[in-house]
Formats: C-alpha cells, structure tokens, sequence
C-alpha cells in the first residue's frame, strides 16, 4: 500500500487524482487491472451474494439498491460487490468507488446514511464524480486520445475499443463520443410500444455529444417513426445508414448518418454529419 497525502483541491479536479494513481502505477496498456489499484489505495474486496443480500437487508433494514459500494471501518476500506455482475460491469462499480475513497472532498461519503442527512444535489454531484473517475481510470487520457484520433466515427470503432480496454460498450460510447473532435452524438433510444407510427416510437433514454455537435436530447425526448430505426429494432441487424434531422426532433434540413445497433428493448444509435453539411450547422 502506498502513503496516500490529503491536497488541496486542484483545479483541474477528478482528472488530477485520476491521472496520478496512473502514473504512479506506471500503466502503458489497456486494459487497466483493478487489483494493483486496490493494492495501491489498501482497499479491501468482497464479493456479496444474493443471498447474503437479503440476510442483510432483513438485519439492518437496508436495500442494497448498488451493485458496489464502499465501507471504512477502523481505516481498513473495503469495496463489496455483487459476484453476479458482469467483468466490465465489475471493473467499472470497482474504479466508481475507489473514486469516492480517492477524491479529498468525498471523505466521509457513507453508502448507509439517513436519507433526511442527504443533500440530493450535492450526492448527483459526488456519484457523476465518481463515474468520471471511473472512466478516466479505465480509459487513461494518454492511451485513450491516441486511439480515439486513429479510429473514424462508427460502432465498430467502439466495439473495438469495448474489447481493447475491456469495457462495455455502453461505457466505451459515452466516452468515445464525449472526448471525439468529430461532430458526433449517442443515443439510446427506448422502444415505445404504445405509439402509433405517426407518433414518438422512441424515446431518449441517455445521450451524450462531442463539444462540436450541434444538440443534446433530454431523457423522455421523443424520436419519430423511422423505417431504419425500426427494422433495426424488429430484426436486431446492424444498419449503416442517413436519417433526416427531423426524425430526431431538428427543424433543419439535413441528414445524419446513422450507425444503428439493437441492444435489448433498445437501440443504440451513433449520429454524425456528413462534411458537406456540416457547415449549415
């Protein structure tokens, strides 16, 4: 375990703590391993079952409601975890918390608390912190930048990274697009069962964009009915497509090009413009 020194705030935050615990550990390929990390902080790990689950909350009255959290007893931090979760799913709840135990201004950050002691805005803060620790452990800047900058804007470049940095897809996405100089935007659109095909089909169950695309949709926001988008949906195919903007709620007169992959009840769609129109933007 390595002595650990309490700084000031710096100013670039979550990334400097995150960038720190890299470079002291060294880390020149992906994928990331969690436990020289764990080691590096002294933290503990413990897998949970369901079963233990349901003695605890009988015993204490709490539900856990997480699949990881975080418990300091007596200086010696362990990290529990639900040992049905996925490996990418793991890798990611375990980097979440050792954010919450790494960032000076999360100390004291407790999983079972009274809710009444709570500040609901300042813990949404402290749990997008923690997600972007995570990420910035899983995808270290130097490692990740460069192959974002040598792979074009398309599912399959995620799939690859998916696999290079042994992470989901979903988190690889977010990440993909949100650092990408390209304009380009992700969405995971929820299948609407009860719409009519003139109405709002889908609905924008998360979204992220890069700094240079043109907007952002909110959870619940309606899609319209779109012949790509469904047959993605009904036969579970990839498409490589263009769809009007105003199928996604735009009033301009373009097109997007759209990468669409069926996941579960949902799909993913990965929207970029062509060049040539981009300047109408």
């Amino acid at each position: 375990m390595i002595s650990i020194a309490r700084q000031t705030i710096p100013s670039d935050k979550v990334g400097y703590y995150a960038k720190r615990v890299i470079n002291d550990l060294g880390i020149k390929e992906p994928p990331v391993l969690y436990i020289p990390i764990l080691e590096y902080f002294g933290i503990g790990l413990q897998n949970y079952s369901e079963k233990m689950e349901l003695e605890f909350t009988k015993q204490t009255g709490y539900r856990i409601d997480t699949p990881a959290f975080l418990l300091s007893s007596c200086n010696s931090p362990k990290i529990y975890i639900r040992e049905s979760e996925t490996q990418e799913r793991r890798r990611l709840s375990i980097f979440h918390e050792c954010g919450h135990y790494d960032l000076p201004w999360h100390e004291g950050h407790n999983f079972f608390c009274d809710c009444s002691e709570v500040n609901p805005k300042e813990h949404k803060k402290k749990e997008r912190e923690a997600f972007e620790y995570a990420a910035r452990l899983m995808f270290p800047d130097h490692l990740f930048f460069d192959d974002l900058f040598s792979l074009p804007v398309s599912i399959q470049s995620i799939e690859l990274l998916a696999k290079r940095y042994n992470a989901s897809f979903i988190a690889t996405a977010i990440n993909f697009v949100k650092l990408n100089p390209s304009a380009c935007a992700f969405l995971m659109l929820k299948y609407n069962p009860l719409a009519s095909e003139s109405g709002s089909c889908y609905q924008t169950d998360y979204s992220v964009k890069s700094k240079s695309f043109h907007r952002y949709w909110n959870k619940g926001e309606g899609i319209g009915y779109n012949d790509h988008i469904q047959g993605c949906f009904e036969y579970g195919r990839y498409w490589e497509t263009e769809i009007p903007a105003m199928v996604f709620g735009s009033n301009r007169k373009v097109d997007y090009k759209a990468f669409l992959r069926r996941y579960g009840n949902s799909v993913f769609a990965l929207l970029t413009l062509p060049s040539i129109q981009s300047r109408f933007i």
